[in-house]
């Protein structure tokens, strides 16, 4: 593999992408906002072909619960579907391989669903972020002959999301349980975890493979709901904690942002890709925090107390 451009080299599953690239020595040029603008057709061209890439991965994204004006909707399809689209017609023209990362919010509408989504099941998003992914993913496999399109699901890193101030939920969960904080979680939204550490070394093992280019899910294997992950980390991490469980808030007539219920996926491409899946999100996690979240004051705190519910 030749020069590979990463996009959103200083987000959450962007840091683990350049890191791991970093330790197979690639050829890696690593991009923020600030180098490009992916929304405008002429920042595409102008950046991207002066660095001559032979795959791009994008990871960039419009995201967040923030959709209630105009401006805060159209952000989202501006960057994830039009945005997308750009990129797609670069590759095409150019003959790039372009990995372009989506998400399980492309789910949620099916309230009773009890199995995980595979990449057969057309999507059915709740919000307007899961349906600019769908436009998002249909511009790329449409326009694009040679791409990956992966979605991941409830990613969590050691850089944190941008979006989130540098948290994500396993930070968030461990900050209020060292504060001694009640936590209250919802128990009714069904997720896999995936830690971006582990999607990002598959990534370039599903690159360097040659499988057939196309749709692919790679999430943690199994699924939980967050009160059962918050329950896990405080487990596993060995900190005193209250985790509470509680319901979705029932979604007003003019709620813009609604949460889904059931996004739970399964990697079955991967695994008809001759590709080992990805470990249990358990196992995952547990070495997560071992590597990035053991700290003096996580390993000098009370034993872990679970409260009975």
């Amino acid at each position: 593999m030749g020069r590979i451009v990463l996009l959103g080299a200083n987000g959450q599953l962007g840091n683990d992408l350049a890191q791991v690239g970093r330790d197979h020595n690639l050829d890696l040029a690593c991009l923020t906002h600030a180098d490009i603008e992916i929304a405008d057709p002429a920042s595409v061209e102008q950046v991207l072909s002066s660095l001559e890439p032979e795959a791009i991965l994008n990871t960039v994204a419009c995201h967040g619960a923030n959709q209630h004006t105009p401006a805060e909707q159209e952000a989202f399809f501006r960057v994830n579907g039009l945005g997308a689209w750009h990129l797609a017609r670069f590759c095409r023209r150019h003959g790039c391989l372009l990995v372009h990362f989506s998400t399980d919010y492309v789910f949620g509408k099916e309230r009773t669903r009890s199995r995980p989504y595979t990449e057969d099941d057309p999507p059915c998003p709740v919000n307007i972020y899961g349906a600019s992914k769908v436009a998002g993913e249909q511009l790329v496999r449409t326009f694009c002959p040679k791409h990956y399109v992966i979605r991941i699901a409830s990613a969590y890193g050691s850089a944190g999301c941008r979006a989130k101030g540098k948290s994500n939920f396993v930070k968030m969960v461990l900050g209020k349980a060292l504060k001694g904080e009640t936590l209250k979680v919802v128990n009714d939204q069904v997720m896999s975890p995936t830690w971006t550490r582990v999607a990002a070394e598959k990534t370039y093992e599903l690159i360097d493979s040659g499988a057939t280019f196309g749709l692919y899910h790679m999430a943690g294997r199994g699924d939980c709901t967050w009160y059962e992950f918050a329950r896990e980390i405080v487990r596993i991490a060995d900190l005193p904690a209250r985790i509470e469980p509680t319901a979705t808030p029932a979604e007003g007539p003019n709620e813009v942002f609604v949460r889904p219920r059931w996004t739970a996926l399964t990697n079955c491409m991967l695994r008809q890709a001759g590709l080992s899946d990805l470990p249990h999100w358990r196992e995952c996690l547990e070495q997560y925090i071992d590597t990035h979240e053991r700290t003096d004051e996580t390993k000098n705190a009370a034993p872990w107390s679970p409260i009975p519910s």
